[in-house]
């Protein structure tokens, strides 16, 4: 069972089934360590906003919604679409479960500098020495430095 967090998954099933309120899209996921969870979306009117927008995280590829009724053969979703999704608990009736809370896409986290270089210098002050000691310790010249895959 995934613990609460945030993790990047991938879609594995999906579908639609009669909610107790109104039809509800089911998307399964699975982590990479092999954790698998269950997201379920509702279509009424009330939460169908949020639905669609997790819907088009997960790569939707048509307008009409009954289209995910046939599961991953209909093409509905892009299954090679990963996308990060936040899991919290949820207690209800003295049962406590993790759930799927939100769906982002994985580019959803925007990097922004803060500091200038002056404002960095100032507030870091001068690691040069700690890297010279740093490189001569691991047998790497400045320009020796190799260039790694990191696997992605």
């Amino acid at each position: 069972m995934l613990k609460p967090g945030k993790y990047p998954v991938k879609i594995t099933n999906y579908g639609i089934s009669d909610g107790k309120i109104a039809p509800q899209v089911m998307i399964e996921f699975m982590h990479q360590d092999g954790e698998s969870i269950t997201w379920y979306g509702s279509l009424s009117e009330r939460a169908s906003q949020q639905t669609l927008k997790a819907l088009i995280n997960c790569g939707l590829n048509t307008t009409e919604i009954a289209d995910l009724a046939a599961g991953p053969a209909s093409g509905a979703l892009d299954m090679k679409t990963m996308v990060q999704i936040t899991v919290e608990e949820s207690t209800y009736n003295g049962k406590t479960r993790t759930k799927v809370k939100w769906i982002n896409p994985l580019s959803s986290a925007k990097f922004e500098a803060t500091m200038t270089k002056d404002e960095a210098k100032k507030k870091l002050g001068n690691f040069s020495g700690a890297i010279q000691a740093l490189r001569a310790e691991m047998g790497v010249k400045p320009k020796d430095q190799a260039k790694v895959d990191p696997g992605f």
